[in-house]
């Protein structure tokens, strides 16, 4: 089947966020120590974010402590956008392909990001569009529903594996970023 729509993961796929991700990972720690939740210290930062995103008492917390970090590190621009990404992107947009964006990282955070190249997006869902972040298919599952296209005709291009893992979930076809060059030639 065709492919007609395009989601990308954000960080480490369309640019990079410059988030000390030690200093993140130490402060969810202590809000989970705070709270009495066992947490396994080994544990990537994703899986400990998600964790603490499912009590209520720090669900609110672990957000805000993503706000923070992600907004200092868009104010003072540290960060990068990939050029060549960003041309794949609108050459997509060109060909009249459906794009969004489904991220761990917070909405507010991707716009900002990206500027005006936000507007090339149909659908942008971060970590605060959902209940439950990846590895978990709902963002995936939300861009389909939203622009009204199937798990066959859509694409999802990350760099983790959550990212695939989401993607397998929700029966949509993935791509590491790192295989670019197969992106282009698939779909220009």
């Amino acid at each position: 089947m065709q492919k007609r729509l395009v989601i990308f993961d954000f960080d480490s796929t369309l640019g990079k966020l410059d988030i000390p991700w030690d200093e993140v990972k130490k402060e969810a720690l202590a809000l989970a120590e705070v709270y009495d939740i066992h947490i396994d210290k080994n544990l990537h930062m994703m899986d400990i974010s998600n964790i603490l995103s499912e009590y209520p008492d720090t669900r609110d917390a672990i957000h805000m402590m993503f706000i923070r970090y992600e907004s200092r590190c868009v104010e003072s621009k540290a960060f990068e956008l990939y050029p060549e990404m960003l041309k794949l992107v609108k050459e997509l947009k060109a060909k009249g392909y459906s794009l969004a964006i489904a991220s761990a990282n917070c909405t507010l955070t991707i716009k900002n990001a990206l500027s005006d190249a936000a507007t090339l997006f149909d659908v942008i869902y971060g970590r605060d569009s959902v209940e439950k972040n990846k590895p978990n298919p709902e963002q995936l599952l939300k861009i389909l529903t939203q622009l009204n296209i199937s798990k066959e005709e859509a694409i999802f291009i990350g760099d983790s594996v959550y990212d695939e893992s989401a993607a397998l979930a929700a029966g949509v076809d993935f791509f590491n970023v790192k295989e670019i060059q197969k992106l282009r030639e698939m779909f220009l």
